[in-house]
This record gives C-alpha cells, sequence and structure tokens, in this order.
C-alpha cells in the first residue's frame, strides 16, 4: 500500500525541509520547530484509517514518522547545539535512518529461503514440505510470483501457505486481493 503512503511521505519531506530551512537561517529555534513537525506527524497518523487507510498503514506511516521524521528532526537538532548533544543527536538519527533503509528498502525486498531437515525413525519415505509465509501485500506482483516460483522450484509434495499475504480491511477487496494470490500459483505452478 505504498501509494498510499505517497501523500504522507510528500508532508513529511515538506515539512522537513520547511523547518530546515527556518532553523538553519536562525528565523525560528529547534524546539518549535520540532515541536511542529512531530505534531503534524502525529495528526498523519492519527488521520491514516479516517483517509481510507486500515490500521496497517497507521502503523506504517507510524513507523515512517519513528525511524525517517524523527531522525531528521534529529539532524535538524544537531544544527543548534553543540558537544555531546549533537553527537548523541547525529548518533541516534543515523542508526535511525540505518533502520528505515533496512525496513523500508531492503527488507521489503529480501526473499529469505531456509530449509530445515528433519530425521525421525518414525519416518520411512522423505516428504519434502515448503511453507510460504509473510508476503504482506495489497498488490500481488513480481516480488509475490517470485516467491511462489521459488516455492515451486523445490519440488514440495505439500505446499503451505501460513498466511499474512493480504493486507486490506475491506473485506471485498481483500476476498479478490486473496483470488489474485491464487490466480498466481496456479499460474506459476502451471506443468509443475
Amino acid at each position: 500500500m505504498i501509494g498510499f503512503d505517497l501523500p504522507f511521505l510528500a508532508v513529511f519531506l515538506a515539512l522537513d525541509a520547511l523547518a530546515v530551512a527556518l532553523v538553519a537561517k536562525r528565523w525560528l529555534s529547534p524546539w518549535p520547530a520540532l515541536l511542529a513537525v512531530w505534531i503534524a506527524s502525529a495528526a498523519c497518523v492519527l488521520m491514516a484509517p479516517s483517509l481510507g487507510g486500515d490500521l496497517f498503514a497507521a502503523m506504517r506511516i507510524m513507523a515512517w514518522v519513528l525511524f525517517g521524521q524523527v531522525p531528521v528532526t534529529l539532524l535538524l537538532l544537531a544544527l543548534r547545539v553543540e558537544g555531546w548533544r549533537r553527537i548523541a543527536a547525529v548518533a541516534v538519527a543515523v542508526l535511525g535512518l540505518a533502520v528505515a533503509l533496512d525496513a523500508f528498502v531492503i527488507e521489503p525486498r529480501l526473499l529469505t529461503t531456509r530449509t530445515y531437515r528433519l530425521v525421525s525413525d518414525r519416518i520411512e519415505d522423505p516428504l519434502r514440505i515448503v511453507v510460504v509465509a509473510d508476503l504482506q501485500t495489497d498488490a500481488p506482483g513480481a516480488y509475490e510470483r517470485a516467491a511462489i516460483r521459488r516455492a515451486l522450484d523445490a519440488d514440495p509434495e505439500i505446499l503451505l501457505f501460513a498466511g499474512d499475504f493480504v493486507q486490506h480491511p475491506d473485506r471485498a477487496v481483500y476476498r479478490r486481493e486473496l483470488r489474485t494470490h491464487h490466480a498466481l500459483l496456479v499460474e506459476e505452478g502451471e506443468g509443475d
């Protein structure tokens, strides 16, 4: 649902740019600028569900605030403080931005495969089971296709879907997207 996030991210970017400009020009103390940015960010998080998002979208916006807005405003504060406060503000900001990079850029595109071999005297013939979980999308595409393709390429006797595929509060949209996932599985699974 990143398309839903874009207006909020644009607001965050505009607030950051305005605050940086005002503080850098020394037209405004950093504390009122930080307070204004954080109040506006909190308002965005609270408004997300009423603007067509769901709880998951509000949590995602809150994560953007925590790991994007807060570090940027800490960097803003670092422009006007000195000594250990500047070092602490920059260090926490860099840590938050590193978390944001991992959470919003790296992890969503990281397809992880783990293989486990279980041995038991009670099992005579080997059985290959593949579990697909946590795709968490509202628009199946290339990533989901790659995940399903990788699961099918493992040549499983049993293919389990553990959940967290579609994220949408509207039941009709949820069912439609679930059917899209099913169609994707059928399409990728033809001939397997």
